[in-house]
């Protein structure tokens, strides 16, 4: 399937990151296909206290929606502290990455 037929969401919130990785299928709708939630320590009441708790809860989110799905994540729709943004790699400095999916 092509790399556009993945869509990938990251929610990094005081409680706990979710990345979920969604498939388009040939009816044009979204079957969930992975799933990973990590408890966030490294966050506060929506700031980041520890960047490299941060990073660590994104990176368990991340393997465990990949290993679910079977895909790599490379970019993503990411939500945090209740704004919303299309990222691509190479946007952020070395320490933040946000992640698409590709077969």
């Amino acid at each position: 399937m092509a790399r556009n037929s993945y869509l990938v969401g990251l929610d990094i919130g005081t409680k706990k990151t979710v990345a979920i990785i969604g498939e388009i299928t040939e009816e044009q709708k979204v079957e969930i296909i992975g799933i990973g939630i990590a408890e966030s320590r490294g966050i506060r009441k929506g700031v980041v206290v520890n960047l490299e708790e941060t990073i660590s809860a994104i990176k368990r989110a991340q393997e465990e929606a990949e290993l679910m799905a079977g895909v790599e994540i490379d970019s993503a729709y990411v939500g945090i502290s209740g704004f919303i943004q299309r990222r691509k790699p190479g946007q952020f400095r070395q320490h933040q990455r946000f992640y698409t999916a590709s077969p």
